[in-house]
């Protein structure tokens, strides 16, 4: 199941992302234009076998190609350092603002010693790369330990101390260290002798590696981006401009503002029909999960009635789109349990949901963009088509278990996602450059390829550490879908899942390795995300996407929900850096077509289909399952209708 409005457990998380397409100017020539490549050589730390701190080399070397990463290491290391080159590339490439797919990069590890494997090179690959990329000299007396993240960002990683005893034995005079690590914990030897013997006990104890650095010669600085370490190892900035109101346009505000009129229409006359039936309730549980579901529906109407007098248009609609979601899914439980027959008012409102379904698509498959405002908006109604067809898929299953209260609450979701994909389909905007249809058929199979390769990524870090993470599963789902609409010849759907599976990846990831201080990190994406939706915006494109979720973000952030304000900068990056790609492009020859000649019913396996025993559904049965919602079931109702999503 999808999992929507979980909560990051641990520290409050907030990162920046880096996946911006600046071109370079006067450094290296015309090596953007040629496609052609150089090489790098960095001296990297790491921890021998024996528990000792090693020094090693990477050798990088870049040459025009199709998007390979080819790796070696001498002596062998584990996969997790492999799946490093890959982000690494990715970052590398999104930072000079080149196509990643033009380029192969050779990335060997030369040590003496035999070194424990791990991520902890991946920030050194990645300035390795861009170095190699657009030929810059790095300094040789600088050394950096750090996990590369997706978005940029230097993860946290173990050993420092020990490496930066090697870094100071090797010559070293600035150790560059992932932000928040200053205080680390290391684990030592101690040996006491008495008359006859000798005992040793492992010892945890703090070290300051700064002050560490300090006694050692070496100076110990903090970093928190690839973006950051690169500037230190070549002197050159990458400056981040935000030029203009950096906003949605007045004429888009209006047209999301009328939405907000039917959500809020449809969430008055749900909740009417709900408190109506709630004194014919016989059920307690029941009772109560309607009228659990009626407050928060109300909630999220006061919000977003307060939302839109501040001007937050979308994260009003937003909350809009909520409420009338709380208030039909109150309404829709209210009828099956004053119903003679649970089951049938279920299947008359899956046949309902299946017609919002079809003519959702029916209306996105017509349409073929003419600039690149209009792509991303395309892309964003393909997206949340494929989330609504996802969950239908849910009740259905939750139908076929029994358990109607789960699939009446997907149900409802699923309605009226395909009702807002239909609202964005309609949306009519203008801007910037016209996009070709293999042009978007080839960054949606880029977009693919690196969402594998981030989630896969994730995937393999998290194994690591025996971690788990409700935002992997569902950057998992949404890599699925991502390669299931690519293959359908469905580019938009696969563009926005990609970039669904590529935020929900790096949160997953940020979620288990979080050390740096949230506040900081906070202005940090927030400064990112804007630099970037402003780059193009310079296009003359209108990233309508990309500003909502930004919105949504600032929004998030000042009510003091950072978990939600991380998604949406990711989110409105992620987008943004997909406008850049597309923008980016020259019209090549035509590809394969977009989508399907004709729109496509809702296959039967998207909806409650199967009939189960007549027994298990009369209303006595309903109200001793509890419809399992109102307790088992909590957790679904959260993910589904208290979402923070957005519209």
């Amino acid at each position: 199941m999808l999992e929507r409005g979980a909560r990051l457990s641990g520290s409050l998380l907030l990162a920046m992302l880096v996946v911006s397409l600046l071109p370079i100017s006067g450094v290296g020539g015309a090596w953007a234009q040629s496609a052609g490549g150089g090489e790098a050589t960095l001296i990297v730390p790491a921890v021998s076998t024996s528990g000792e701190g090693v020094l090693g080399r990477l050798n990088i070397r870049v040459e025009g190609g199709s998007g390979r990463v080819y790796f070696s290491a001498d002596p062998l290391t584990q996969l997790d350092t492999q799946s490093a080159a890959r982000t690494a590339a990715l970052v590398a490439c999104s930072l000079l603002g080149v196509d990643p797919s033009k380029y192969d990069f050779y990335v060997s590890m030369e040590s003496d010693s035999m070194v424990v494997g791990g991520p902890s090179a991946g920030a050194a690959m990645a300035v390795g790369m861009v170095a190699a990329l657009a030929n810059l000299s790095l300094r040789s007396d600088v050394i950096v330990t750090g996990m590369v993240n997706p978005d940029g960002t230097i993860g946290p990683v173990g050993g420092i101390p020990d490496k930066l005893r090697a870094a100071a034995a090797g010559g070293a005079r600035l150790f560059l260290i992932p932000a928040g690590q200053e205080v680390v914990i290391e684990s030592r030897v101690v040996e006491e002798r008495g008359p006859f013997w000798v005992t040793r006990r492992l010892v945890r104890e703090q070290v300051n590696v700064t002050q560490l650095g300090r006694e050692l010669g070496v100076e110990v600085r903090e970093v928190m981006t690839v973006r950051e370490a690169l500037e230190i190892f070549t002197g050159w900035r990458i400056e981040r401009e935000v030029a203009g109101d950096v906003s949605l346009p007045e004429n888009v505000r209006s047209e999301i503002a009328s939405w907000i009129d039917s959500y809020m229409e449809a969430y008055r006359s749900a909740s009417a029909e709900a408190k109506s039936l709630l004194a014919g309730i016989s059920s307690r549980s029941l009772g109560e999960y309607v009228a659990q579901a009626l407050s928060l529906a109300d909630r999220e109407a006061r919000g977003s009635e307060d939302l839109l007098a501040e001007g937050r248009v979308y994260s009003a609609a937003s909350s809009a789109f909520r409420a009338a979601i709380e208030a039909d899914r109150a309404r829709l439980v209210a009828r099956m349990a004053t119903a003679d027959s649970p089951e049938e008012e279920l299947l008359s409102y899956a046949s309902e949901a299946n017609g919002s379904l079809s003519s959702a698509e029916a209306a996105l498959s017509s349409l073929e963009p003419n600039s690149l405002t209009e792509l991303e908006v395309l892309v964003g109604a393909w997206e949340r088509l494929y989330d609504a067809k996802q969950a239908m898929a849910q009740a259905e299953s939750s139908y076929k278990e029994g358990n109607l209260i789960s699939a009446a609450e997907w149900l409802c979701y699923a309605n009226w996602r395909a009702k807002t994909a239909e609202n964005w389909a309609s949306l009519r905007v203008s801007g910037g450059p016209p996009p070709s249809r293999a042009g978007v058929y080839r960054v949606a199979s880029t977009m693919v390829y690196e969402a594998d390769s981030v989630v896969g990524y994730a995937a393999t870090l998290l194994e690591e550490i025996g971690a788990q993470s409700g935002f992997l599963d569902r950057a998992l789902s949404s890599l699925s879908m991502a390669k299931m609409a690519e293959d359908d010849g469905r580019a938009y759907a696969a563009l926005g899942l990609a970039a669904e599976a590529i935020s929900y990846a790096t949160l997953s990831i940020h979620g288990a390795f979080a050390t740096a201080d949230p506040g900081s990190l906070a202005g940090a994406v927030s400064e990112e995300s804007r630099w970037l939706i402003s780059r193009v915006m310079k296009t003359g494109a209108v990233p309508v996407l990309a500003l909502s979720y930004l919105e949504h973000a600032e929004v998030s952030e000042s009510q003091g929900d950072l978990t939600t304000a991380l998604l949406f900068y990711e989110l409105a990056a992620t987008y943004a850096n997909l406008d850049s790609l597309m923008a980016e492009l020259q019209p090549p020859l035509e590809g394969p077509p977009l989508v399907s000649p004709a729109p496509t019913e809702t296959p039967p396996s998207q909806g409650p289909t199967k009939r189960p025993q007549p027994a298990e559904f009369d209303r006595a049965g309903l109200v001793a399952m509890g419809l399992l919602g109102f307790f088992a079931g909590a957790a679904v109702t959260l993910a589904i209708t208290r979402s923070r999503r957005g519209l």
